[in-house]
Formats: structure tokens, sequence, C-alpha cells
């Protein structure tokens, strides 16, 4: 976490993170889920796609905290494909919204052509 000053370390009770995925039906406890369920869902005051922004850069949010745009920042570990196939085909779970960003961003967009 970042708060325009330092940097710190917070860390999830093990035992706690394992009862979160347990109760969720997941296999893991990610990161950026723990910090939604226990951080940002619970305290959020007014609405949540104006006031929690999702960054792909480190030095972005870093700076959108010391312009006072934001109070905090929170880096958390990324996503690997392997976290996002188990989380799509063998839990069949949805990521919190946003927080899926992969760079390079694949073309939006879907293309269909009927194949005979």
């Amino acid at each position: 976490m970042y708060d325009g000053k330092k940097f710190s370390i917070l860390r999830a009770d093990e035992n706690a993170v394992r009862e979160l995925s347990s109760k969720r039906g997941e296999i893991v406890g990610l990161d950026l889920i723990v910090l939604h369920d226990w951080l940002i869902t619970p305290i959020i005051k007014g609405k949540p796609e104006e006031d929690v922004s999702f960054n792909a850069s480190p030095q972005e949010a870093i700076a959108r905290v010391d312009n006072k745009e934001f109070k905090r920042a929170f880096l958390v570990n990324p996503f690997s494909i392997n976290d996002v196939e188990r989380k799509a085909f063998e839990e069949h779970k949805n990521f919190p919204q946003k927080s899926t960003l992969f760079l390079p961003k694949v073309a939006e967009g879907i293309v269909m052509r009927k194949i005979a």
C-alpha cells in the first residue's frame, strides 16, 4: 500500500484467506479478491466505479496518489494466465470488475465468419 508518504506491506492471515476461498468455492485466494472482499467493498463510500481505479502501471497509481487524486494505492501481485484459466474453466467464477487487464491488450470486438 502506498499512502503518499510511505509504502507498507499488508499481509492477510493465511488461514483467513483459505477460509474466504473455501466460502467462495475457490481453489486459491488471489490478492485482488482478498483486497476487494476485505477492504474495498466493506469501506468504499460513494460509487465504486468513480472512487476505485484500476491501473496496469504501478508508476501511474503512485503518481495519482502523489497528485492527491486518490488517498491510497494498493499494489497487488499480477494474475498469471493459469490463475485466469483456473478461475474461468475450473471454478466458473468471475474476477472483480476491471481486474483482468492484460498487456498487450487484445483487440476488442468479435469477428465472425460463416465457415461452410
